[in-house]
């Protein structure tokens, strides 16, 4: 029995105006949805599990006495949080480059530094046992995504 996965964002409008029906995806695609939410979900923000999210929301604006540990914790963040709420996957593996950003504003002559992370994960659909690899980038300093 093939399973049916709902493509994010909701499109309420096209539910209630249009077919009646939310437009599908992939499996892959929809673990790449789900996983960009968890990345971009602050723990303590989900209503009904506020352990829901990623904890690099915590290194957001933290000072950072080693960019290695802090690097580590970042890593170990997003790995926890994948291999705990998205099941459909297994043998992750991740590649995260971070990268400072500087932005010289020229009128005010102020500079702020943001960090980027490109996050990479390899892992295998336990459906299919098909690979599959996702990207994202994400800005901190406020945390966002492209």
């Amino acid at each position: 029995m093939k399973k049916e996965y709902y493509k994010l964002p909701l499109d309420f409008d096209r539910f209630f105006n249009g077919d009646g029906q939310f437009e599908k995806c992939t499996e892959a695609e929809s673990i790449d949805q789900h996983i960009e939410l968890l990345l971009t979900t602050c723990p303590g923000k989900h209503r009904f599990n506020p352990d829901y999210g990623c904890r690099i929301w915590e290194l957001d604006f933290q000072t950072i006495a080693s960019f290695k540990k802090w690097e580590e914790l970042f890593r170990n963040y997003v790995l926890e949080a994948v291999g705990r709420y998205e099941p459909r996957i297994t043998d992750i593996v991740l590649d995260i480059q971070l990268q400072d950003l500087v932005r010289e504003e020229r009128q005010s002559h102020s500079v702020t530094v943001r960090k980027r992370a490109d996050i990479h994960i390899t892992a295998r659909m336990l459906s299919t046992g098909e690979p599959i690899r996702l990207g994202y980038v994400l800005y901190l300093g406020p945390l966002s995504n492209e």
